[in-house]
């Protein structure tokens, strides 16, 4: 599945999210995990919040 998300970095299942400004203080990055029964967001950051959830998402943990 691609996933609609300006400078997306794709690792196979794991997808960074990157944030405003590649990221920086205080957006930061977060990643979309893919696997073959759920879709975990890890850490979603203030970009997220601010665009939405590219995907259809089942959990999402925070560090």
């Amino acid at each position: 599945m691609k996933i609609n998300w300006p400078d997306a970095l794709e690792l196979g299942p794991v997808t960074v999210l990157t944030g405003a400004e590649r990221g920086k203080y205080p957006h930061g990055n977060s990643m979309l995990v893919r696997g073959a029964h759920q879709t975990i967001l890890i850490d979603p950051s203030l970009t997220v919040a601010e665009r939405g959830v590219p995907a259809p998402i089942d959990q999402v943990l925070l560090s």
